[in-house]
């Protein structure tokens, strides 16, 4: 029995350096494995650390949109109170023109007047020089 004995003490013997490779492949696998979460976990730590740094960035451009933004309304409402302003100047001299133009029609017509009763005139002192200029001759002065 003792050559079953030594049979059986070798299964076991062959059985137990089995389990034992066993455990050592799957030890390295595992050893391997936590070396890829250990990379994993690195790359996710600078993942998250960009990340952090990319919206502390957003923030701070949130940040001056919102001034820019408020600047530039500002600047909007400066430059539409000066084209209300203009506007009410060019409607206070817009009226200023008309009244200047009808001034301007006024003395227009009055001079045209004037010259017509200067040539009126005229031409009845010619008349009346004519006139007078027959009379002599027929009066032989």
């Amino acid at each position: 029995m003792a050559a079953g004995d030594a049979y059986a003490e070798n299964k076991i013997l062959n059985s137990l350096s089995v389990l034992v490779e066993g455990q050592k492949k799957t030890l390295q696998y595992v050893s391997m494995a936590i070396d890829k979460f250990s990379v994993i976990e690195t790359e996710m730590t600078k993942t998250s650390r960009r990340l952090i740094s990319v919206e502390e960035r957003l923030a701070h451009l949130q940040t001056e949109t919102r001034s820019g933004a408020s600047t530039i309304a500002l600047r909007l409402d400066g430059v539409a109170s000066r084209l209300e302003e203009i506007e009410r100047t060019l409607d206070s001299q817009h009226d200023a023109i008309v009244v200047a133009n009808r001034d301007l029609v006024d003395q227009y017509n009055q001079i045209l007047t004037a010259l017509q009763t200067s040539m009126d005139a005229a031409n009845n002192g010619s008349d009346l020089a004519d006139r007078v200029a027959d009379l002599e001759r027929r009066l032989g002065l």
